[in-house]
């Protein structure tokens, strides 16, 4: 889904949806930034079927594959119109209600386009949000990837010693 940190190729990402990309190039609408880099973040299914696929890079992007069951089959992909962002999307989710909710660069939350205020500890970098089981609220989740422990980066600790954290927000 993405290039590593130094902007370098990474065979293993290339992976979407249990499927691998080809050197990326243009597909229909969908201009993917081959050499220059990629970096999907977010996928999320509507309640119509089609999938919205939301970009951190390049920043301010979500796509529509209007037949991803198709694709699935064989078929070529069908393209909506890319649709701006308010920022680089960080993840997308369909709630139980049918709304977008998405989540974008700096920790701001929006629901079908709508800003939801957080409140969200200073060094908490939201990666992930998620509804709740009983759709009562929901879920963000801070990889904590660069927090220090000890002086040492969250993501370069032994696996059994990483952390993550959650946060809370009311359903709008």
């Amino acid at each position: 889904h993405s290039e590593n940190k130094k902007g370098e190729a990474c065979p293993s990402r290339r992976f979407f949806a249990a499927l691998q990309l080809p050197t990326l190039k243009a597909v229909g609408s969908c201009v993917l930034y081959g050499e220059t880099g990629i970096n999907i973040e977010g996928l999320a299914i509507q309640t119509n079927g089609t999938a919205l696929i939301g970009f951190r890079k390049p920043a301010g992007r979500m796509d529509t594959l209007e037949n991803p069951q198709g694709v699935l089959k064989g078929e070529p992909p069908k393209w909506g119109k890319p649709q701006k962002t308010p920022g680089a999307v960080r993840d997308l989710c369909v709630d139980s209600k049918g709304r977008l909710l998405m989540l974008v660069s700096g920790n701001k939350l929006f629901c079908d386009g709508n800003e939801i205020p957080l409140s969200l500890p200073s060094d908490f970098n939201a990666e992930a949000v998620v509804e709740d089981i009983a759709g009562k609220r929901l879920i963000l989740i801070s990889d904590d990837g660069t927090r220090l422990f000890d002086g040492v980066e969250n993501k370069r600790l032994p696996p059994e010693r990483q952390t993550f954290r959650l946060a809370t927000a009311p359903i709008p």
